[in-house]
């Protein structure tokens, strides 16, 4: 049985292959490919759940904070490919990694005793490959920001609502002395929801034809600039944006409680204490579920409302005309992020049971590695929340997934038209 289930892994990720052939995913199909190859790693699969979940985040932030206008470079950027010489750079960073560091063979993995073969760990000499859909992450993160976390950080939050005070104070530190309440709303969603990520100062800047331009807070309220139909658009976005802000909410209470469980695992607390947390976890993953409802059943009203945009007609200048195409940018590199989190959580998925069951052979591999301490002390912790985590995740995708659908190819047919006196 165990053996027809690998086979069928395998089949699965060939599966997956041929679906990032067809999409044109270069990075997605490296991925896979590598992980139809690799050997059984946990620690790989620790890794590119916490990589999707930092694909998401990055298309949040896309979609909700980066600001926007036609003198904007970084969508552009984050939609082109990764230049080879950053490409080639960047690997080298992540090959420091104690991850991919070499480790020794101690002994047959479970997985090797069951099909005849050798493929626990990083036996035989074998050294994990960067993941190409980690160095893309890593490339947009070094474009977007002057600071941000690792892929396992555990994110901390204000103890109070950001003021106007402490958005401005905020901003400041990133924009300096001539900060504008322009970029509150953005400032406020980074301070509120992604505080260790700090934007660079560059993105708040810039001039289209030598004169200043105008800038949105995120490309939604730049969709609603370029609209016949702003109006309904503004009542539709509000009403998305109470939902998305009580989704972070409730994120923030899974969150928190993940790292209870955590905490209760390593203290070796009792079963029925564990229960009880785990009970409350699945309170908490139902009201998640019910705001994930709620969030669709508003975004229907937006995606009419937003249907309509691109049956209008109205000539674009020049400088809406760039700001279109920068939201095309956004929308595309957004959805390209999406694809490659749900191929990072495909393959982790498929390969989590039997990660699972290799995990002692893995361990005592590890004690021979780099970071042997702190490697193991995290795989063993999170190992309790791998699956939570994935299926989180995969809700976040599919929601701003087809948020971003919603958005792409709004302008096409009014980007061709002739701006007047052009």
């Amino acid at each position: 049985m165990t053996t027809n289930f690998y086979l069928n892994a395998v089949a699965r990720l060939l599966a997956t292959v041929t679906l990032a052939l067809t999409l044109s995913a270069c990075a997605t199909v490296a991925e896979t490919y590598q992980a139809a190859v690799e050997p059984l790693s946990l620690e790989l699969v620790l890794d590119r759940i916490n990589t999707s979940a930092r694909a998401l985040e990055l298309e949040e932030i896309m979609l909700k904070a980066m600001p926007i206008s036609a003198a904007s470079k970084w969508p552009k950027q984050v939609s082109s490919m990764i230049p080879s010489a950053e490409y080639g750079k960047l690997a080298a960073i992540v090959m420091q990694e104690s991850l991919y560091s070499m480790r020794r063979e101690r002994r047959q993995s479970t997985l090797g005793r069951i099909s005849g073969r050798t493929l626990g760990g990083a036996f035989g000499g074998f050294t994990f490959s960067p993941s190409p859909i980690k160095i893309k992450v890593l490339y947009h993160q070094g474009l977007l920001f002057k600071n941000f976390p690792d892929l396992y950080y555990i994110r901390e939050y204000l103890d109070h609502e950001p003021g106007e005070e402490d958005i401005g104070n905020f901003g400041r530190k990133i924009i300096g002395g001539d900060y504008s309440p322009v970029f509150n709303k953005s400032f406020y969603r980074f301070l509120k929801y992604s505080p260790a990520f700090k934007p660079k100062r560059e993105h708040f800047l810039g001039t289209f034809d030598g004169k200043s331009v105008e800038f949105y807070p995120n490309v939604t309220e730049a969709v609603i600039s370029l609209a016949d139909n702003p109006g309904d658009l503004r009542a539709a976005l509000d009403a998305m944006e109470i939902v998305y802000d009580e989704r972070k909410e409730k994120l923030r209470d899974i969150e928190e409680k993940l790292e209870e469980i955590k905490d209760l695992k390593e203290a070796k607390a009792g079963r029925a204490e564990k229960n009880r947390r785990k009970n409350e976890m699945k309170v908490l993953k139902a009201e998640l579920d019910r705001i994930g409802k709620d969030y669709r059943e508003k975004m229907k009203i937006w995606k009419v409302q937003v249907a309509a945009v691109k049956m209008q007609k109205t000539a674009l200048s020049g400088e809406q005309k760039a700001l279109a195409i920068n939201i095309q940018h956004t929308i595309d590199a957004t959805k390209g992020l999406g694809r490659d989190a749900v191929t990072l959580l495909t393959i982790a998925l498929i390969k989590l049971p039997l990660a699972l069951m290799n995990l002692p052979n893995e361990l005592e591999e590890l004690a021979y590695s780099p970071m042997a301490g702190p490697r193991i002390e995290r795989l063993i912790r999170n190992s309790v929340s791998l699956g939570e985590n994935a299926s989180i995740i995969k809700n976040g995708l599919n929601l701003f997934g087809d948020e971003a659908d919603t958005m792409d190819g709004l302008f096409d047919a009014r980007v061709k038209i002739k701006t007047a006196g052009g």
